[in-house]
């Protein structure tokens, strides 16, 4: 299980690839860093992925220590056996990365099956695809080549036209069907549209970044298929070839020439781009994540992984660096305003950042006698335990403040002050129910006295529409066909049979990390997405 694990998922093994390079900039601070630019061919394959199988065990142990430490997971010894576990945590956590993966399943789907969003949009890799096979059937291989100097190795063919050009598939809006379907799940992660053109660094736009990692995906495809042409033809050390090749070599500044083409921003500001999502070794206390900074910089020369730089989520990654939140941005909440904006479609009063003395209460609605307050956080999304720490205390700090506030609004006088002052009949209001609202969905559902955690989208969408896709089925999760407040009641109260029926198909599971003589056990679990109806 342990080593399915790492082998099965490709972030464990950036995860831990990066944490090797780590170890080894610590380690080996006088090497001479120039033979980093040339391959190893003394080591097979494996001896690599058995380092960084060890660096995952090593990252395991410093995640486990995050656990107890910061998450309240409790250690006991069972003979030679170290058991870790927190059940409520540890479910949270799993079912919110369940319902990440249906929602994403859900959007590729449903845009799979819009014949006019397929008739428009080729995927990247349906392009590519007809672009390769015309080489194929071409006398001359415009895609690469083999060159003897310095040293034998595949180098692309990689014409770079003028911004703008027909032929800068890189440079152009229009975009591919793989790219609207990550456009609509990170607008609905970040809950507006308009992030696409916010500036993320300098003159780069979260639009221009997406047109960079076409460049880096060409890159990738065309070394891929350059390998299995070459092996077609039983070329000799084919594996060797794309050993040597398909982390390819260049300068700071022939990248930002490339950049400069692909988003017609000045070169300068390209090179300062290639440099802030680069690793550079020669910063001593520069801690390296290869999906933050997938670019190795040695003295001016960059190593690039242009399948990292493809498929990992760039953007996120940019944001983070810089401090800047996709969903809060021009003085506008976009999450609490579109929470608004579903309530008032069901015909709540709703009163948004309310001030009450010293304190502000982020959403205050009211329909039918029930008062519903939110504590709304809007943490990044992590990628880890030790990113996961700052969600985890955004939402310990809205359950403080969910308890304040119901210590204030015990006291008559203020709970019929805070009425008035937000528009609503003391005398109409029958019931109160509270819930802290996240705006990603890692550990929603977690609760704490009483209070439950949400996640912001599945709550605007109970309320909008009350609909859930499963298997190309919908179900509607309403009492009745039209909304009533009782649906929220119940569904705040986790009375909802549809979204409870995720809980049935939890399977409870151990994950076993051998150390020496002793064995860490952790207790976990996951969900039977086969068996699901919720997404």
């Amino acid at each position: 299980m342990t080593d399915s694990l790492f082998f099965r998922n490709k972030e464990t093994i950036l995860s831990s690839i990066s944490f090797t390079l780590t170890l080894y900039k610590d380690a080996c601070v006088n090497a001479i860093r120039k033979n980093l630019l040339l391959t190893d061919e003394e080591y097979s394959d494996d001896v690599y992925m058995e380092c960084f199988h060890n660096a995952y065990l090593i990252q395991i142990f410093n995640d486990i220590e995050i656990k107890i430490d910061f998450f309240n997971y409790k250690a006991s010894k069972l003979y030679n056996n170290i058991i870790i576990e927190n059940y409520e945590f540890e479910t949270a956590l799993r079912r919110s990365y369940t319902k990440s993966d249906l929602r994403w399943f859900s959007i590729a789907n449903r845009a799979i099956k819009d014949k006019k969003i397929k008739e428009q949009n080729k995927t990247f890799s349906e392009f590519l695809s007809e672009f390769f096979s015309a080489n194929d059937k071409s006398d001359e291989n415009i895609v690469y080549e083999i060159k003897d100097y310095p040293i034998k190795r595949i180098v692309l063919k990689t014409p770079i036209f003028e911004y703008g050009h027909e032929c800068n598939i890189y440079s152009h809006d229009r975009i591919f069907f793989d790219e609207a379907v990550m456009i609509e799940t990170l607008s609905l992660e970040n809950y507006n549209v308009e992030f696409l053109n916010l500036k993320l660094y300098k003159s780069f736009t979260a639009f221009d970044i997406i047109k960079i990692q076409r460049y880096f995906g060409y890159i990738s495809y065309a070394y891929n298929y350059a390998y299995k042409d070459l092996l077609s033809k039983n070329t000799i050390d084919v594996n060797l070839l794309r050993r040597r090749s398909i982390l390819p070599v260049c300068s700071i500044e022939e990248l930002a020439f490339i950049l400069n083409k692909i988003c017609n921003h000045p070169v300068n500001e390209c090179r300062e781009f290639i440099e802030m999502i680069s690793f550079d070794l020669s910063h001593h206390n520069h801690y390296l994540d290869i999906q933050y900074n997938p670019i190795l910089n040695v003295d001016g020369q960059i190593i690039i992984t242009p399948t990292i730089l493809h498929g990992s989520n760039l953007i996120r990654s940019i944001a983070f660096m810089n401090k800047i939140n996709l969903s809060t941005f021009n003085n506008k909440d976009h999450m609490i305003e579109s929470i608004k904006q579903a309530l008032i479609g069901k015909g709540f009063h709703v009163n948004i950042d309310f001030k009450y003395g010293n304190d502000e209460i982020d959403v205050i609605a009211y329909l039918d006698g029930n008062l519903f307050i939110f504590e709304c956080k809007n943490p990044y999304h992590p990628v880890s335990d030790f990113e996961l720490r700052n969600t985890y205390s955004h939402l310990e700090k809205g359950f403080s403040q969910i308890e304040k506030f119901k210590k204030i609004l015990e006291n008559t006088y203020s709970f019929r002050q805070l009425l008035i002052n937000a528009d609503i009949i003391p005398s109409d209001v029958n019931h109160i129910h509270y819930g802290v609202v996240n705006a990603n969905r890692v550990l929603s559902g977690i609760s704490n006295n009483n209070i439950k955690t949400f996640h912001a989208n599945e709550l605007i969408n109970f309320i909008e529409n009350g609909d859930i896709i499963s298997k190309g089925n919908k179900t509607n999760v309403w009492k009745n066909r039209e909304f009533n407040v009782s649906d929220l009641v119940e569904y705040i109260n986790g009375n909802n049979e549809f979204y409870n029926d995720l809980d049935k198909i939890k399977k409870n599971v151990f994950h076993e990390y051998k150390f020496k003589s002793k064995k860490l056990i952790l207790l976990t679990c996951f969900f039977d997405i086969s068996e699901s109806k919720v997404s």
